[in-house]
């Protein structure tokens, strides 16, 4: 039997709609035509379907609680819970449907064999990290084995710890169901959408508790799971970092600040509200280590000696660490030292590796494009940001998956919205299973940008998603921001937060109108960069059209045309 797809549950989870998955637990989920409301929606909508049984554990359902995780997946005699436990069929296995339910986080379905059939239900419980597993055979199947003891009928099965079934059960499914109403996306690309769901629950399943991952902070806290995230990793040695001087001479060591990954633990803390002593710490530690090897040029500024540009080259002044120095200084307030440095270096195709190094060949990871992203430095004029990007994406005989992901956010950013399409479908196009979390990181870059005092609101919509709906997309400043789009522009937006806290909104809304959630004006003032607002008593802006009554309410908007950039579902 062949295993499953990428594209069976990317392209064929619409069949299912917001039915349900079965009714093997002892306690039943909802029915089939049950109303649910948009979140439920969005989320059974990207349920995961096996038609046949996948016969590598690369391959099967995943199932987790952060701390525990199991795939599931069979062979000629049975089915095995990688490194957990295993089911001994009594016949080969002929045929399997296998559902995963992500709203519940729960796999459903059934394998049939020579001599019978077994219904399956499984989950890795949140809260304790059990497996718990019902069995229930028919026919021959009965002589099945579970442990080494025989089946007979329908049984449940712990692993991993004790307790009541229903109880384990109703907890389980409880924390599941508020997880994916912390935040909500909708898009007229179906397969973008599920792509994202299947990602906030891949990242919840996957990510233990107390660890911040290189690439899952932002995500998560974008889509509003901070709960799920760590605050500082222990970072290694100043005596690991990279010598400025000594170039790939030196064994081509990390530039500090990425090395102790404070771009996603800055992100993070931004995306809490809060200011943690910790990472400003290593910041420091870093900014001052670099200090002392900068030297001023003839032309006034300080420059960077001989380092090396990640997977490219040695070089002076390297992009790549001067957009890091330039980050972190600007973090710790040194404006003066921002203003020192020597601006990065810029020729016809956009930004350069470094002094008089220009970019010539195909480069996988872009380092010295990381002031775009993930730094996103202000001081890079969007001219320069455009050229820098569509040169690094015209060379791509050595593009990895990574890079495809990279480039969908560097496209958001720098405003070439439909290219940040294409990138995500050659990502979904490739039924790849290692897939970086950046790939819901994009999504969200595609649909709210959020900076230090600033939010921007649909920045980088592709052509055909003409509908957008969002709510609780959390940006830096603890902001929640919800809105809504149709018929190609912005219905209304509404920002939530601490009471008092002032902000710039970029919109597209003509004829603007600032109130609260009740229809009150509330004081707003115009600017070039947007409109100036801020936060009332109740916590709440909304900016609408003037004389538009906004419901305030999420919605799973309809698909788009199949013919539409971002309609390939």
């Amino acid at each position: 039997m062949k295993t499953f797809g990428r594209r069976t549950f990317l392209r064929g989870a619409a069949l299912l709609g917001a039915t349900a998955v079965g009714g093997n637990w002892l306690t039943g989920t909802a029915s089939a035509g049950t109303p649910v409301g948009p979140h439920e929606a969005i989320v059974r909508d990207a349920a995961m379907v096996w038609h046949e049984l996948p016969l590598e554990q690369w391959a099967g359902p995943l199932l987790g609680n952060g701390s525990v995780t199991t795939q599931v997946f069979g062979d000629q005699r049975g089915v095995a819970f990688a490194d957990l436990a295993r089911l001994d069929l009594a016949g080969t296995p002929t045929a399997a449907r296998w559902q995963l339910d992500l709203w519940n986080a729960e796999l459903t379905g059934a394998v049939t064999t020579t001599r019978g059939s077994v219904e399956l239900s499984a989950l890795v419980h949140r809260q304790t990290g059990a497996l718990m597993v019902t069995v229930t055979p028919s026919g021959g199947e009965v002589a099945a084995r579970w442990a080494g003891q025989a089946v007979g009928s329908r049984r449940v099965f712990l692993v991993g710890a004790t307790g009541d079934p229903e109880h384990l059960l109703t907890t389980h499914r409880a924390w599941w169901n508020r997880l994916y109403t912390n935040s909500f996306v909708s898009v007229p690309d179906k397969s973008v959408q599920r792509f994202h769901v299947i990602q906030q629950y891949h990242a919840a399943a996957t990510v233990a508790p107390g660890t911040a991952l290189a690439s899952v902070p932002s995500m998560l806290a974008g889509a509003n799971q901070v709960a799920l995230l760590a605050n500082v990793d222990t970072a290694p040695p100043l005596s690991m970092a990279a010598i400025p001087g000594t170039g790939s001479k030196g064994g081509a060591p990390e530039n500090s600040v990425m090395a102790w990954n404070l771009p996603a633990l800055w992100s993070l803390h931004e995306h809490r509200g809060d200011d943690p002593a910790e990472v400003r710490a290593l910041l420091r530690k870093a900014v001052d280590f670099y200090r002392g090897f900068l030297v001023e040029g003839n032309d006034g500024f300080l420059h960077l000696p001989v380092t090396h540009s990640p997977g490219y080259g040695d070089v002076a002044d390297c992009t790549y660490d001067l957009a890091l120095l330039r980050w972190a200084a600007g973090v710790l307030g040194e404006d003066d030292l921002v203003r020192r440095l020597v601006p990065y270096h810029v020729g016809p195709s956009g930004l350069m590796v470094g002094a008089g190094l220009p970019l010539t060949r195909s480069h996988r990871n872009a380092a010295h494009l990381v002031g775009l992203f993930p730094l996103h430095d202000n001081s890079i004029s969007r001219d320069v940001a455009q050229r820098s990007y569509r040169h690094w994406a015209g060379m791509r005989e050595d593009w990895t998956i990574d890079s495809h992901v990279a480039a969908a956010s560097l496209a958001a950013r720098v405003r070439e919205p439909n290219a940040a399409a294409e990138h995500l479908h050659h990502v979904l196009d490739l039924n790849a299973w290692s897939v970086p979390f950046g790939v819901s990181q994009a999504v969200l870059d595609l649909v709210v940008h959020g900076r230090s005092g600033v939010v921007d609101v649909f920045p980088s919509i592709p052509d055909g998603w003409d509908e957008v709906s969002v709510e609780s997309l959390r940006v830096p400043g603890a902001f929640l921001v919800d809105a809504s789009r149709s018929r190609g522009r912005t219905d209304w937006i509404r920002v939530r937060g601490e009471k008092g806290r002032s902000l710039v909104v970029q919109h597209d809304i003509e004829d603007l109108a600032v109130t609260d959630p009740n229809g009150r004006p509330l004081p707003s003032r115009s600017t070039e960069a947007g409109a100036q607002v801020t936060l009332p008593p109740s916590g709440s802006v909304v900016l609408s059209r003037r004389a538009h009554v906004p419901d305030l309410l999420p919605r799973d908007v309809s698909a788009g045309s199949p013919n539409s950039l971002g309609s390939k579902a």
